[in-house]
C-alpha cells in the first residue's frame, strides 16, 4: 500500500462528530482487509509561525476553536473563563 490514506470513523462520540472523525493510516496494511471508498490523496502543509495567530483569529470568526473541536467540559469551561477575563 503506498502513502497514507484517510479513514472515516464511526460517528459514535461527540468528539468524533465535532472533528468530522477522519483519521489517517500510514501503516503498510493489506488493502484486501480494507474497504476503500475514495482515492483522494492527502497533503501536508507547514504553516510558518508568523501566520498562526492570524489563522487562529480567522478560524475563531468561523466558529472553529478548541471548544468546538473538543466539546468536553474542560474545553468549554476554559472558553467561558477566557471570554470573561
Amino acid at each position: 500500500m503506498g502513502g497514507p490514506i484517510a479513514v472515516l470513523a464511526p460517528q459514535s462520540f461527540d468528539r468524533l462528530v465535532a472533528q468530522s472523525g477522519v483519521f489517517t493510516i500510514s501503516h503498510p496494511l493489506d488493502s484486501a482487509d480494507m474497504q476503500v471508498s475514495c482515492s483522494a490523496q492527502l497533503e501536508s502543509w507547514t504553516i510558518p509561525v508568523e501566520f498562526k495567530q492570524g489563522i487562529r483569529e480567522e478560524l475563531e470568526l468561523l466558529g472553529i476553536h478548541a471548544a468546538s473541536v473538543y466539546p468536553d467540559l474542560e474545553h468549554i469551561g476554559a472558553r467561558i473563563k477566557n471570554s470573561y477575563v
